[in-house]
């Protein structure tokens, strides 16, 4: 047998050759250095995961077991002694750290060594923690190459998709550094998620999805682009810029940027700025003066549609995207997306309530609460409001004679009417059935009853189906000269085009105190 003195050099050789191979040579040269009459050696690599031996490497003359089944019943037969004699000629030595078998180890019955000195030696020098260091580093190597192999896998599902992303992807790292940084990621995300979530209206959840990834992540600059499906032009852009930074929105507003919009509204992955395709159509200075270097732009995709994109700049234009920030950007596009679909829904709704739903108009309901409020305005600031009552004329006539549905484009023809021809402030409503009502707020009487002819015009110009040309009744009265309240505004205007049906119908009636005019 060597001296220990002679075998100190075996300590750092184990603990620093980790590939299985180099290491199994060395622990076969370790025994035989302890005793030259060392035969064979065995060495059996153990996955705890799976309760199964994994890896089998004999050295010497002999072969003893070659199947994990085998060992697998005397590890059983052996399950309490780490180290014991096999039989007359062999040695079985089982490694465990923390209770958990990482290998065993098969050799010949050894001349000049005992099983207690034998089991001394390997206590002395750190076997289990060789192979406990050589297990992990596999793993370690068998994971970076399985999450190698999956990225090839999806590379070769998409060919397209290799050529946009092939500059963006760097290796995965298995350290901590990584670990800290995914901590810090999902922190920003959960952040910015969970107080997005508290808006309710699209401008109010854009705004603060822009300002606070713009803060969170400490970028330059940070653009959201929300589609607008049916007019490409009038997409809806919010921005977040560092103090003292240039606004990019009027860039972006220009033809070459809504050209731009486009193009990233048709992109399926993240990409980087100067990586996606058609920028060569566009000019240099135009580029330049965007300043997008560095930048990423990921796509918010629900479903099959594109909701907009996302413009992530960091402060540094040469900032190295890498496959983890590209994930977890694009993961938190995917929450924004989903609060973005459920702010739209909510405004859907909102407007329900408050819209009629045949002819797009508000509804009797939103109606009473405008009335309200805008006669309490032009109470406090002593200004004019005036309420134009409309009422189809020969509605029930024409529901017997052609059917509800002429009816109802008949309804909906006076709704196209107001909707397309009123006036930025004034509200227009369906009060029920044929009856519409129009507010002007700071409108005089003789400016309501002209734009009350005008409207009364438009209506003798719609073309119905059956009835051909309809016409409505209109009646006008304002705050203060007609009313004093809200309710008596609107008895008034009511009054008036009662009097308008009854003189005749398709015209219009201002009230003038208790004195009724007519209007043709």
């Amino acid at each position: 047998m060597k001296t220990i003195s002679n075998l100190n050099n075996y300590k750092s050789i184990l603990l620093t050759n980790l590939e299985i191979p180099k290491f199994c040579d060395n622990l076969w040269n370790f025994f035989k250095t302890i005793d030259n009459s060392l035969i064979y050696l065995q060495i059996c690599f153990y996955d705890a995961d799976i309760e199964e031996f994994s890896e089998i490497i004999n050295f010497g003359e002999a072969q003893h077991f070659q199947n994990s089944k085998q060992l697998n019943e005397l590890l059983n037969q052996f399950e309490n002694q780490e180290m014991c004699l096999l039989n007359d000629q062999s040695y079985w030595i089982t490694l465990k750290r923390n209770e958990i078998i990482l290998a065993t180890l098969i050799l010949n019955k050894l001349n000049n060594l005992t099983l207690n000195q034998l089991k001394d030696i390997i206590l002395e020098y750190p076997l289990t923690n060789a192979f406990a260091n050589v297990i992990e580093f596999n793993e370690l190597k068998q994971d970076t190459i399985r999450y190698r192999t999956r990225y090839e896998d999806l590379e070769n599902q998409n060919l397209q998709q290799i050529e946009d992303t092939r500059n963006l992807i760097t290796q995965l790292e298995l350290d901590e550094r990584l670990k800290i940084e995914r901590a810090h990621h999902d922190k920003i995300i959960y952040s910015i998620s969970s107080k997005v979530a508290n808006y309710e209206e699209i401008n109010d959840v854009a705004l603060a999805i822009v300002n606070l990834i713009g803060t969170e992540y400490g970028l330059d600059t940070c653009i959201l682009i929300l589609n607008n499906e049916n007019d490409q032009n009038q997409n809806s852009l919010y921005e977040y810029k560092a103090e003292s930074k240039n606004s990019l929105i009027n860039h972006l507003n220009l033809p070459e940027g809504k050209s731009l919009i486009n193009i990233f509204l048709n992109l399926k992955s993240p990409q980087e700025f100067y990586n996606i395709n058609g920028l060569q159509n566009f000019e240099n200075a135009f580029l330049n003066n965007l300043d997008l270097i560095g930048s990423l732009v990921i796509p918010i995709i629900s479903g099959d549609a594109t909701q907009g994109v996302l413009i992530f700049k960091f402060k540094n234009p040469l900032h190295n995207w890498t496959i983890e920030q590209m994930t977890r950007l694009t993961t938190l596009s995917g929450i924004l997306g989903v609060t973005l679909t459920n702010a739209y829904l909510r405004n859907v709704i909102k407007q329900q309530a408050v819209t009629d739903g045949l002819t797009g108009i508000y509804n009797r309901r939103s109606f009473n609460e405008s009335l309200a409020k805008e006669f309490e305005r032009a109470k406090r600031y002593q200004e004019t409001l005036t309420l134009i009552i409309i009422d189809l004329d020969f509605l029930k006539k024409i529901n017997d004679t052609y059917g509800h549905k002429v009816g109802d484009e008949a309804i909906k023809g006076i709704g196209s009417v107001l909707k397309t021809n009123s006036r930025t402030n004034d509200f227009c409503a369906r009060y029920g059935g044929e009856e519409f009502c129009v507010l002007l707020p700071n409108t005089d009487t003789e400016m309501a009853a002209q734009i009350a002819q005008r409207i009364r015009i438009l209506i003798n110009e719609i073309q119905i189906e059956g009835p051909g040309v309809i016409s409505a009744s209109l009646g006008v009265a304002s705050y203060p000269i007609h009313a004093s309240d809200s309710d008596s505004l609107f008895n008034k205007a009511d009054e008036a085009l009662y009097e308008a049906k009854k003189t005749g119908r398709n015209k219009v009636i201002i009230a003038n105190n208790n004195q009724i005019t007519k209007s043709e």
